[in-house]
């Protein structure tokens, strides 16, 4: 799975995936075809949206099973997905995403060596922000 592919993306094992509305997105099982579907039909600023969470996603897989916070976490982060995965979200879901944000940052500081999630999370607010326009006023 650590081969590079001609997309320059490494092979990934997650189901989570951020995208724009494009035909045949492959998901699950099938996660390297529809990272190659993100790159080849979703805007620049989504992709690095997808990007972000799918670094972030990967941070809070991480922790220890027996971590307390990490099925809320994982919790938030399908939150905000559920609303950005088409790349087009409703401005009226801002407040949502935005709850979710900080839940992400709540429940990383409270975990041992939480660090990184939060590591991540700052690249991953600022690419939504970059992406939808809609969120700034609530994330800044």
């Amino acid at each position: 799975m650590g081969n590079q592919y001609k997309n320059g993306l490494e092979g990934r094992t997650t189901n989570l995936h951020f995208h724009a509305p494009v035909a045949n997105v492959s998901t699950g099982d099938h996660a390297q075809q529809a990272a190659r579907d993100i790159i080849n039909h979703a805007p620049a600023t989504w992709q690095a949206v997808g990007v972000s969470f799918e670094a972030l996603r990967a941070a809070i897989v991480a922790l220890p099973d027996a971590t307390p916070q990490k099925k809320q976490l994982l919790a938030d982060l399908e939150d905000v997905h559920e609303v950005v995965k088409t790349g087009k979200p409703d401005d009226g879901q801002a407040k949502l995403v935005k709850r979710c944000l900080d839940g992400l940052k709540q429940g990383a500081e409270a975990v041992e060596n939480g660090s990184t999630i939060v590591e991540k999370l700052a690249p991953a607010a600022m690419a939504l922000a970059a992406a939808w326009p809609g969120i700034v006023s609530w994330i800044s």
